[in-house]
């Protein structure tokens, strides 16, 4: 979608890029894998709320922003979002040590999905 004529995926790669960050330093900080995040900036993706919303935490803007630019709507709890808030609190209760033994171990979990879609050239059930 087009708001103020710069689709989401043109914009997001111009934020990116004034960041200096390339697509796998994005897709780390947003949780997304790289061909997600290499899809919409050329816009051959829909951009989902989680997208937008995870954006615009990884390049610290309003996500009130990223959502209008991606022309939805900032409605304040989905259910996937629930779920979210509910992850974050359990995982503010964590340790420092834990988090980063958490993050990890998610990281590895993704890396595992990722080289089973390129070995299989579709993402198996986890």
């Amino acid at each position: 979608m087009s708001v103020d004529g710069e689709t989401f995926g043109a914009w997001s790669l111009r934020l990116r890029n004034d960041a200096g960050l390339n697509q796998v330093e994005l897709s780390r900080l947003m949780g997304f894998n790289q061909s997600h995040i290499s899809k919409i900036e050329r816009d051959e993706k829909t951009v989902t709320a989680d997208y937008a919303i995870a954006f615009a935490r990884a390049m610290n803007i309003d996500r009130g922003v990223a959502l209008a630019k991606a022309g939805l709507d900032d409605e304040p709890m989905t259910e996937r979002s629930e779920e979210l808030a509910e992850l974050k609190s359990i995982f503010e209760q964590l340790s420092d040590e834990d988090q980063r033994m958490l993050i990890d171990t998610a990281r590895a979990w993704l890396q595992s999905r990722e080289r089973t879609k390129r070995k299989d050239g579709k993402l198996k059930p986890a």
